[in-house]
């Protein structure tokens, strides 16, 4: 059968997806049944027969039709059933690398990409909310966040998936409270408080912190770092902030460091905040699956525990 242009262009969101389910498929795994890919799809017969035939004819796979067991999968050529996934090179969108945390997350991803020699495009940006509005108009294919920004995310937007945690790794350093007044140990009615938008894990905590206090003034930054220049420039009385962004600010400012206190959750409960995730749309096809069997925890935090020791260079490409 000799295929054209002009067959691809219209069954092209049919190839594009069986493509994505025979990337993950291993040698001598059963297909699933024409019948499976009719019902999926919502289309005819003849156009899974026509795409299966057309990933054949172009070296994508080979079958074996083996009678009552159905049809099992041979071989595959992942470069040429990539270039018809429609993905192209897949894009991740993380928090700059500014502490090795950071460093050593996204060199683990990278790592995970170049095992499984996929084209990929590892993209800095920082604030998670930034990165969720990039993900929603189709800029990032997944993106990295902290658990408490998937918990927020999951109440706002029917459309976002995790695909994946990363548990034995930390998205950041430990939250803390930072005061302008070294004497101060908690959020007071009337104060100022530094707040980052384009952050939500900052934001919600932020204002969970000041619950139920009065008249109390939100200082917007125009980015998580600037929280602590409010401070040291004396536009704040206190921000939520983290130990590493703290002892940046050198020995003078440690007696400003102070106990994050939650009402109704344990120190354990915002540790387990930190916890990195993976987001992408529940809408973009087969991504999960292929996002699953590329990016391995073990590989990620081996990479972000050396990274954090010295042991390794952090390496993004």
């Amino acid at each position: 059968m000799n295929f054209s242009n002009d067959f691809f262009l219209k069954h092209r969101l049919v190839v594009m997806k069986l493509s994505r389910d025979f990337l993950v498929a291993e040698p001598d795994q059963q297909l699933q049944t024409i019948d499976y890919y009719i019902e999926k799809f919502n289309v005819s017969r003849g156009t899974i027969q026509a795409a299966m035939q057309f990933l054949i004819e172009k070296g994508c796979i080979s079958t074996q039709f083996r009678g009552h067991l159905g049809t099992y999968l041979l071989t595959k050529d992942i470069d040429k059933l990539w270039g018809f996934t429609g993905i192209g090179t897949l894009t991740g969108a993380m928090p700059i690398p500014l502490e090795t945390m950071a460093s050593g997350i996204a060199t683990g991803i990278c790592e995970c990409m170049r095992i499984g020699n996929i084209p990929f495009n590892c993209i800095f940006i920082q604030g998670s909310r930034t990165r969720v509005n990039g993900l929603i108009k189709g800029k990032f294919d997944f993106i990295v966040v902290t658990r408490l920004a998937e918990k927020i995310l999951r109440r706002r937007h029917n459309n976002i998936k995790m695909v994946m945690d990363l548990p034995d790794c930390q998205y950041n350093s430990r939250y803390i409270l930072l005061f302008k007044d070294p004497s101060q140990t908690e959020v007071k009615d009337g104060m100022i408080v530094a707040l980052d938008p384009t952050s939500m894990d900052q934001e919600y905590l932020t204002k969970l912190v000041c619950k139920n206090r009065k008249n109390i003034i939100f200082k917007q930054t125009p980015s998580f770092l600037n929280t602590r220049v409010s401070i040291t420039s004396g536009e704040a009385d206190v921000t939520v902030a983290n130990t590493l962004v703290a002892k940046s600010l050198g020995p003078k400012y440690q007696a400003h460091i102070k106990e994050l206190r939650i009402p109704g959750y344990e120190t354990e409960d915002i540790e387990r905040l930190r916890t990195p995730v993976i987001l992408l749309l529940k809408d973009d096809y087969g991504l999960d699956i292929i996002l699953k069997q590329v990016l391995k925890a073990s590989i990620v935090s081996n990479s972000q525990k050396k990274v954090m020791a010295g042991e390794q260079p952090p390496n993004y490409y």
